[in-house]
């Protein structure tokens, strides 16, 4: 939903690093209640790592992402919005379990489930899951080359349109919802890590709105790559984000919001901009002369914490207390004392949303 990428995905060689399905790490599955906010009160009975993690460490797990050349890969992830063709109103949640119910028996797609329903796809190294406002996402496998990416996209989008037509439902490929308000919007939050977002983006802006436009009511399509080396890591992470107004500009096709001209040809970027400044935008020390592997990780350390989880619990963090590298060293309000792991890391970082990420692989984050 955000801008280009560097980032872990399926690629990468470590379990721990591997998404779930459904969008949560390996390890941190389960049913999750609402979110509260960290207090001393709340925390005494939670469990906390026995490690305490290190910066050092954090840089080696980046670094274990290098590949020799003849492994490099290429992923695809491709988002789309829902819309019931006979009265053009939102999909709906029925609708779509409906839909993934269908491609799991037509198809032979896996199915993910939870509470008794499908809420994700598997088959061949790909998953299809949904995004919190109901968008249905390609993750798609790790490819030689992007002839073959093409064809797993082509293949997705006739599975997805053959079942759809059934249901009577159409997708549209475009960056922004163009129709409906806010308040006519699926929120599927069933982990209860994006009420923890959103309480504390309205604690940082005085209102939840920018959260909302984001993840309800964005979507876009990115490209995992591999890299073989920091120095290949950097002049990848370079080029897409000196890349990444032009290729935004190229393909800009979300002028609409609520069913108006929004003054924008794309209104999916603008809206990204107006979603929290410390953690998403364009990464000027990447173009730095010793930007590598540490740096990138002493920034990801010092972009503020949105929310944590410790026992299926998750909490949002107020602003000023919401330094990652102050949870390491045990002074994070309401957790005094105890120490962030690998995981707690892989939770932070992917509720940031900068213009090009780096994790494992290299995300890039383009088009409407």
């Amino acid at each position: 939903m955000a801008g280009p990428v560097v980032t872990i995905s399926s690629n990468g060689s470590s379990d721990l690093l591997k998404p779930h399905a459904n969008g949560v790490l390996n390890g941190m599955n389960g049913t999750w209640p609402k979110p509260t906010k960290i207090s001393r009160s709340n925390s005494q009975s939670l469990q906390y790592p026995e490690q305490y993690l290190t910066k050092e460490e954090i840089v080696a797990v980046i670094a274990s992402g290098c590949k020799a050349k003849e492994n490099w890969r290429v992923g695809l992830e491709n988002e789309k919005f829902g819309v019931q063709l006979e009265t053009l109103e939102p999909i709906t949640m029925d609708n779509l379990h409906d839909l993934l119910d269908g491609m799991a028996s037509r198809f032979g797609h896996k199915r993910i489930m939870e509470d008794g329903i499908v809420v994700a796809l598997e088959k061949d190294g790909q998953s299809c899951s949904l995004e919190p406002g109901g968008q249905l996402e390609l993750s798609g496998a790790p490819l030689k080359d992007i002839h073959a990416v093409q064809r797993e996209l082509d293949v997705h989008l006739e599975e997805v349109n053959t079942i759809a037509k059934e249901l009577g439902l159409g997708f549209a490929g475009t960056g922004y919802e163009p129709k409906w308000p806010l308040q006519t919007k699926i929120l599927w939050n069933k982990s209860g890590r994006y009420d923890a977002l959103q309480k504390q983006i309205t604690e940082y802006h005085g209102t939840g709105k920018p959260f909302l436009r984001t993840m309800l009511s964005t979507c876009t399509v990115q490209a995992n790559v591999d890299f073989g080396s920091e120095q290949d890591m950097i002049n990848k992470l370079r080029v897409g984000l000196s890349f990444q107004p032009i290729v935004t500009a190229l393909f800009a096709s979300s002028p609409f919001s609520e069913g108006k001209p929004s003054g924008y040809l794309s209104y999916r970027s603008f809206t990204w901009t107006q979603y929290d400044d410390q953690r998403t935008g364009m990464l000027p020390f990447v173009f730095d002369k010793d930007f590598g592997f540490e740096k990138y990780v002493e920034y990801t350390l010092n972009v503020p914490m949105a929310s944590l989880c410790r026992n299926h619990q998750w909490y949002y963090v107020k602003r000023k207390h919401a330094s990652f590298k102050d949870f390491m060293a045990g002074k994070l309000e309401g957790f005094e004392g105890e120490r962030a792991s690998m995981e707690d890391w892989l939770l932070h970082i992917n509720q940031g949303y900068p213009e090009v990420e780096f994790l494992l692989v290299t995300n890039l984050v383009f088009i409407n």
